[in-house]
């Protein structure tokens, strides 16, 4: 929901408050965009922190909010309808992922261990819009 609602909101806030503000939207995983980050190509980074990068001392960072994770699934499977899924009921499916490096990767690699299992995972995407296209499709 970062990229897909929280990210446009926050740039049209923004350019409402500072017009003469120069933004350029660059996805890319939380790796990617803290080396960018400390090298200096970028002002400043959106991103999911997790225990690898919230103790970073280079940064100094300000959490904007806490997010849900949320699965995707195509609209005529039985889980799209559904408000809350147990993740064991997925044992036996084939997942689309995000690459290593996404917070996002590292948060399904947490819940799938807490459901007791080790997800199919058919193809990893870098990025999110690629993701939900793919399970869109099928």
């Amino acid at each position: 929901s970062l990229t897909v609602k929280t990210v446009p909101q926050l740039i049209m806030g923004l350019k409402l408050r500072r017009s003469e503000l120069n933004i350029d939207l660059i996805l890319g995983s939380n790796i990617d965009l803290f080396y960018k980050l400390k090298n200096m190509e970028l002002d400043a980074i959106l991103v999911s922190l997790n225990e690898s990068v919230s103790h970073d001392q280079d940064c100094a960072q300000l959490p904007l909010f806490a997010d849900d994770i949320f699965l995707a699934a195509p609209a005529d499977s039985p889980f799209a309808q559904q408000a809350e899924v147990d993740l064991s009921d997925l044992r036996d499916a084939t997942f689309i992922t995000l690459t290593q490096g996404f917070a996002t990767h590292q948060d399904g690699n947490r819940v799938f261990q807490q459901a007791g299992f080790e997800p199919k995972v058919a193809m990893q995407v870098n990025d999110i819009f690629t993701l939900l296209s793919m399970v869109n499709s099928g």
